[in-house]
C-alpha cells in the first residue's frame, strides 16, 4: 500500500499537533483567540457574521473567541455537514447553545437556528504554509464551501487558525484547493498577499 504525499503529511501533522500538552493547548488556544479577535475587530470591511467550528481531536479551541465576539456586534455561527454534498451550511450559534452529534463526529448547532451567510470563515487545519495553502483531513468540505461562498461574495475572508508548530515550508497544491486569506497562530498573524 502506498501513501500520497498529502496522506503522509496528514499523519505527521496530526502527530505534531497531538504531542502538544493540555496546558500548552489551552494557553496557545487562548492566545490565538485574543490575536484573532484583534484581527477581526481591526478589519476595514466590518464583518458581521463570523463562522467558526467546534473543535475535534486536538484542533485549536476557538470557543474563547466566540465568547469575546458574542459580547460585541457580531453574529456567530457553526457549520452543519450536509448529507448529500460538500458545501457546509452555517447556523447561528452562541456558546450557551447546545451542540449535537453530526456527521464525521463533528458537533453541530441545531438546524432550527437561523441559517446565516458568513462574512468571515474561521477554518481548522492540520498544517499550513505562508502562501495560503492548508492541509485538512481530506474530505474537501472547506475547499468546496469556501469556493462556493467566494463566488457569491468575493469579499469573504477565510482565516485559518492553528498552532505555530503546524506550519510547514510548503504544501502540495491541487486545482480544487481554496486558498486562505490569512492564518492566525498563538504567535502571529500571517497575511496572505
Amino acid at each position: 500500500m502506498t501513501f500520497s504525499p498529502k496522506s503522509t503529511l496528514r499523519q505527521h501533522a496530526l502527530q505534531r499537533r497531538e504531542a502538544i500538552t493540555k496546558s500548552e493547548h489551552a494557553a496557545w488556544s487562548k492566545d490565538c483567540c485574543a490575536r484573532l479577535m484583534r484581527h477581526i475587530t481591526g478589519l476595514s470591511n466590518r464583518p458581521k457574521v463570523i463562522a467558526g467550528y467546534a473543535s475535534i481531536k486536538s484542533e485549536l479551541d476557538i470557543f474563547p473567541l466566540f465568547s469575546l465576539l458574542e459580547a460585541g456586534p457580531f453574529i456567530t455561527a457553526l457549520p452543519v455537514v450536509p448529507p448529500y454534498h460538500k458545501v457546509l451550511a452555517f447556523y447561528r450559534w452562541k456558546t450557551s447553545d447546545p451542540l449535537f452529534d453530526g456527521r464525521h463526529a463533528v458537533r453541530e448547532p441545531s438546524q432550527e437556528a437561523a441559517l446565516v451567510v458568513p462574512d468571515v470563515v474561521i477554518v481548522p487545519l492540520l498544517a499550513f504554509d505562508r502562501t495560503g495553502h492548508r492541509l485538512g483531513y481530506g474530505g474537501g468540505y472547506y475547499d468546496a464551501t469556501l469556493s462556493t461562498l467566494k463566488q457569491e461574495n468575493p469579499a469573504l475572508l477565510a482565516i485559518g487558525v492553528g498552532f505555530s508548530l503546524q506550519e510547514v515550508a510548503s504544501l502540495p497544491a491541487e486545482p480544487h484547493d481554496t486558498m486562505l486569506d490569512a492564518v492566525v497562530t498563538e504567535k502571529e498573524i500571517i497575511g496572505i498577499e
